[in-house]
């Protein structure tokens, strides 16, 4: 998924690199401001791109999450359960009993 993102990316990158310097040359802007322009819009989509990549999640890494966070939540249903006081044993054995 990583590659896929990169490759889009980078395709959008060089894109919107492209039309804004075309758009500033047609504009009458200078060769040099054009390229500044274009260099500006590449930096800023890059860094967009690093940051989608950056908050996007790998199959295993969600995996990993919410493994710990449901080894979490037996972890505080067990305390929870150990805290009440026994009062002879389970339900289930005082039925059997009784």
């Amino acid at each position: 998924m990583e590659l896929v993102v990169v490759s889009w990316g980078m395709r959008v990158t060089l894109v919107a690199a492209a039309a804004v310097t075309v758009i500033s040359l047609l504009s009458g802007a200078a060769i040099i401001d054009a390229a500044d322009r274009g260099a500006a819009v590449a930096l800023a989509f890059t860094l967009f791109a690093r940051w989608v990549l950056d908050r996007l999640e790998t199959p295993e890494q969600r995996l990993l999450r919410l493994r710990a966070q449901r080894q979490k939540r037996r972890r505080a249903s067990a305390r929870e359960g150990s805290d009440e006081p026994s009062s002879g044993g389970s339900r289930r054995a005082r039925s059997r009993t009784a």
